[in-house]
């Protein structure tokens, strides 16, 4: 029987869009519940997210724009490089949660331990940058996750 891991954590919650913002926190509550109810928790087993060590954002982010993303969150500004990227002071700290939960997943999936995982993470990371905040997006997690797997 296959083993799936199911990278959910709370605190993805804690990344605030505003009002009307397509991504949305009830986004992951939407996947949460529809799994739930279609029974398929106890075919699961949850992964809590670990923040991510910057030393990984790095190979895929410029290092002044990962400081800038930070200070941006910490001023309590609410967007970051264009208006898609609406942000909260936690959007940061989530953001490493998000990045730091895909590479803990990742690596569980290439030792064996299980056959397949899905992440639901926010903010999601795939438009992201090289220097630049885009499409909801603030570190690419996807071109992160494929860097340390080469790495590891």
């Amino acid at each position: 029987m296959k083993k799936t891991g199911f990278l959910h954590d709370e605190r993805y919650l804690l990344h605030d869009t505003g009002p009307s913002h397509p991504e949305a926190p009830e986004r992951l509550q939407a996947i949460y519940q529809g799994i739930k109810d279609a029974d398929l928790l106890p075919k699961l087993t949850l992964i809590q997210a670990s923040q991510a060590d910057l030393k990984w954002i790095e190979t895929v982010h410029d290092n002044n724009y990962i400081q800038r993303f930070k200070a941006t969150c910490l001023s309590g500004k609410t967007m970051l490089d264009y208006p898609d990227n609406q942000m909260c002071a936690k959007t940061f700290e989530t953001a490493l949660l998000a990045v730091g939960g895909i590479l803990d997943t990742a690596q569980l999936v290439m030792s064996g331990k299980f056959d397949n995982a899905f992440f639901a993470v926010r903010p999601p990371g795939h438009h992201a940058e090289y220097d630049k905040a885009m499409g909801f997006c603030y570190f690419n997690n996807v071109a992160i996750a494929a860097k340390y797997l080469q790495m590891e």
